[in-house]
Parts: structure tokens; sequence; C-alpha cells
């Protein structure tokens, strides 16, 4: 049985790196770059939720806008359905107000490129 050999630890990735052209030119010089966290977490979060309340409110709105009439052949009693799409559609209506209400929040206690500051300079 043959001895595996002991795996090397990964080395970390150094956080200034430079960029080294394709075709060395006379003045060129290797230029210094680091990365920057731009979006924080909760931009983030803020996006995603935007994206899935907009699909939600549309698909809803496609169901409130015209109902499917092969559901409703029962009686309107047994028809709780429609109340639900509409409950669902409210909720996310709200969710997507008090998003927004908190990105308006952010945009003033957020990193500097969250905040309205860099969008108006």
């Amino acid at each position: 049985m043959a001895i595996a050999e002991p795996i090397q630890p990964i080395q970390p990735i150094q956080p200034i790196e430079t960029i080294q052209p394709a075709q060395p030119l006379q003045t060129a010089q290797t230029i210094p770059y680091r990365r920057v966290y731009v979006w924080e977490l909760p931009v983030r979060i803020f996006h995603w939720v935007n994206a899935g309340s907009i699909l939600l409110l549309f698909l809803t709105g496609l169901l409130i806008g015209a109902p499917q009439t092969l559901w409703m052949s029962d009686e309107p009693y047994q028809q709780q359905w429609f109340g639900w799409v509409r409950f669902i559609h409210f909720a996310t209506a709200y969710i997507f107000l008090f998003n927004i209400l908190f990105r308006l929040y952010w945009s003033f206690v957020g990193n500097q490129y969250s905040r309205w500051s860099s969008y108006l300079s």
C-alpha cells in the first residue's frame, strides 16, 4: 500500500495584485490594483427581494386580471383559491413597499457605494 503525500495548504490570495501588459511597452509599468467590496449584504438582499416580489406580483396580477375559468366550475363557496391569490398579491405588495423603504434608509447609512452621494456625483 503506497503512502500518499501530505496535502499542501492553499496559499491565501494577496489583496494587492499587479496587472502585466500583454506586450511590454516602452513607457508601460505594472499597475497595482486592489479588490474592493462594493455591494454589501443588505443591498444584495434588497435586489433579490425586489426581483422575487416583482415576479410574484406579475404572476398573481395575471391571475387576478384574467382568472382561470377551468377552476371555476365549482360553487362559489368552494372557491377559496382566488382569495389566497389576492392575499399573496397584497402581502407581496407590502413586502415590496417595505423593501423600497429599507433601501431608502440604507442609502443614508450604508457604505460609500450605496449612499445617495455616490449617485449624485
